[in-house]
């Protein structure tokens, strides 16, 4: 789960030696600084910087990491062996003007990222302004550092730097490049520490907020993307044929945590039936783990906001979510069925009520709403 903590941050321009160009990073601090082109299975390609007729190639070998001068990073072993390896690498060649890409961008050796305004180093600590005073961090805890230049700075060393870099990829793809969409913010100032945590908070009464920060809106809008594939893995989960019962009930009831209420629906379709059909969601999880296949196998791809969070007249946040579905059934060690289909979920922000020292705070969380299907197509 990932927690958010705002920070207000003001900027002062900093002065420190920094990468503007690509560079790759290679095991045992080897480095190339080429201009990358491409990246496929078996190579990456590029060329010389101040020589663009001069072209260079290297296998995946021993490469840890790529950096460009957009700012954007690619982590590189087992790539291709990743979930929608093309989408990475079209993200790690895109630049999308939004609110995420205004800041520079300090990644702990934590798995923090802090949006902020960086403004020097001083000594053993990296200075940045937050809630309107200066601010302090160790250069110890800092892995690297990617300024809103696109320029970046190595402060550990390069594997260290890869394993957070390779923890935070989705995640800082999700905040930087939405499929190539920007991030919807509607107000301004507020800017966010984000950090992977295992939590969990208890859902109490809902109450209306007047108004949301832009960090917080910036924070939900990831989480949904987030709680989406969540739900895909228990999708995973109860569908498949070889896990016990006590697995998918459980399956079952963390799958339920994610939708606004019980009375959430979700919609199925087949493309040789033509019709489509509604049922609340435990129904379907219930069904679902029943099918009459020797196996069922669920991909969710593409998955991109289509309607921007915005503002409901209950003081609620609603916005729209549209990905795709791939589901196979096979019976007799073959494919007996399979369809691609095309499917919008409801994303809803709601307050909650979280009890921290006997003082009962509201908080914002994000819930999934109905399922609905826009198109079935046979594969």
């Amino acid at each position: 789960m990932v927690k958010v903590y705002l920070l207000i941050v003001a900027l002062v321009i900093a002065n420190i030696s920094a990468y503007s160009q690509d560079k790759i990073y290679y095991k045992q601090n080897k480095t190339d600084n080429w201009k990358v082109t491409d990246v496929t299975p078996d190579y990456i390609k590029a060329t010389d910087p101040q020589n663009a007729q001069t072209a260079y190639s290297t296998t995946h070998a021993g490469v840890l990491f790529i950096f460009n001068s957009l700012g954007n990073f690619l982590v590189v072993p087992k790539l291709f062996d990743k979930e929608q390896p093309d989408t990475t690498i079209r993200n790690f060649f895109t630049r999308v003007d939004n609110r995420f890409n205004d800041f520079d961008k300090i990644i702990t050796l934590q798995n923090k990222i802090i949006i902020c305004k960086y403004e020097k180093e001083a000594g053993k600590k990296i200075e940045f302004t937050a809630e309107n005073k200066l601010q302090q961090i160790s250069k110890s805890e800092v892995a690297v550092v990617i300024f809103k230049t696109g320029e970046h700075k190595l402060v550990a060393n390069a594997d260290k730097v890869f394993k957070v870099l390779n923890d935070v990829q989705i995640l800082y793809n999700q905040l930087a490049i939405v499929n190539d969409k920007p991030i919807a913010i509607e107000t301004t100032n507020d800017v966010a520490v984000i950090e992977k945590e295992d939590s969990s908070t208890n859902v109490g009464p809902s109450a209306v907020v007047k108004n949301m920060d832009s960090a917080t809106l910036l924070k939900l809008q990831s989480k949904a993307i987030i709680n989406i594939k969540t739900l895909e893995s228990y999708i995973k989960i109860i569908a498949g044929k070889d896990n016990s019962a006590e697995t998918v009930i459980d399956a079952i009831k963390q799958a339920m945590t994610l939708f606004v209420n019980d009375d959430a629906r979700i919609e199925v379709s087949s493309a040789t039936r033509g019709t489509v059909r509604s049922s609340k969601v435990k129904i379907y999880l219930n069904l679902l783990s029943s099918l009459n296949y020797d196996r069922v196998e669920i991909e969710w791809f593409n998955v991109q906001y289509t309607s921007q969070l915005k503002k409901g007249p209950d003081g609620f946040y609603y916005g729209v979510i549209e990905f795709e579905q791939r589901f196979t059934g096979v019976a007799d060690d073959r494919r007996t069925y399979q369809d691609i289909t095309r499917k919008t979920v409801e994303v809803v922000l709601k307050t909650y009520t979280r009890n921290v020292g006997g003082e009962s705070i509201l908080e914002w969380d994000v819930f999934l709403g109905n399922i609905g299907v826009t198109e079935t197509k046979s594969a």
